[in-house]
């Protein structure tokens, strides 16, 4: 990057769950701003880099400081170094947009005053099926109003013991930003890890097209739906998934 013959090493996140909770809430504001993903991307490698931009030099190039070292970078190339950003971005007909796919929980605990609330696991890997039925109603339900954007972090976050809190809407606008996209970010991983499980899903209402699971995986016997609702929600996906490919084998049969 420099001039001379030393060679130098710097650590940047390459995927979302190398973000800091810190270098998450900045990208946050960033977006927030509505500038291009271009600035962002630029902007966050100055950020994690802890770098900064000095004045152009004569022949167009930029002298980028990093701790006690300078490097003299065309525009080129800086564009062309934050490009490691470009996972941060999904490309769609509609435009580049923001792609969060976050598994890692950025804030397992909030603290609140005096109160701490408990956020899932990483990838809700300590949730029942049942609890999972019951986040995707959540939130299907809390598109366009702040209250329920409130209630649906609620179902998220609780006191210890699982006890509900009503302390959501004192989160930090950010942070609420941060849960929403872990949450989208584990249910792509999710849908990625199990795509039989959610192909084909066309009911309107997702309270019935969750009934409609349960009942798949209890063989329509109701004394086990209860069992259903309450097994480890990989353990059930993956039940789901194997029973979905042995059903399209014997389709393909036929």
């Amino acid at each position: 990057m420099d001039e001379s013959q030393t060679e130098y090493s710097y650590i940047l996140p390459g995927e979302w769950d190398e973000l800091t909770a810190g270098q998450l809430l900045f990208l946050i504001g960033l977006v927030n701003k509505n500038i291009s993903a271009e600035e962002i991307k630029l902007k966050m490698f100055l950020f994690c880099l802890k770098a900064r931009i000095g004045k152009r030099n004569t022949d167009d190039s930029f002298r980028l400081k990093v701790g006690k070292n300078y490097f003299d970078l065309s525009a080129d190339e800086l564009y062309a170094i934050s490009e490691i950003f470009d996972f941060l971005f999904l490309e769609t007909e509609d435009g580049i947009r923001i792609n969060p796919l976050l598994v890692k929980n950025p804030f397992p605990v909030i603290r609140i005053g005096w109160v701490r609330l408990y956020g899932p696991a990483d990838g809700l890997t300590d949730y029942t099926y049942q609890q999972f039925m019951e986040l995707q109603i959540a939130q299907a339900d809390a598109a366009g109003s702040e209250k329920k954007v409130n209630e649906f972090i609620s179902s998220l976050y609780r006191r210890k013991k699982g006890k509900p809190s009503q302390l959501s809407f004192l989160i930090p606008n950010k942070k609420k930003t941060a849960i929403v996209w872990f949450y989208m970010g584990c249910m792509a991983f999710i849908q990625e890890r199990f795509p039989l499980v959610f192909s084909g899903v066309g009911s309107s209402d997702l309270a019935d097209g969750q009934m409609r699971i349960v009942d798949a995986l209890a063989k329509n016997d109701v004394t086990k739906k209860k069992e259903v609702r309450n097994a480890d929600l990989y353990e059930a996906l993956y039940t789901m998934q194997i029973a979905a490919e042995e059903s399209e084998k014997l389709r393909k049969k036929e």
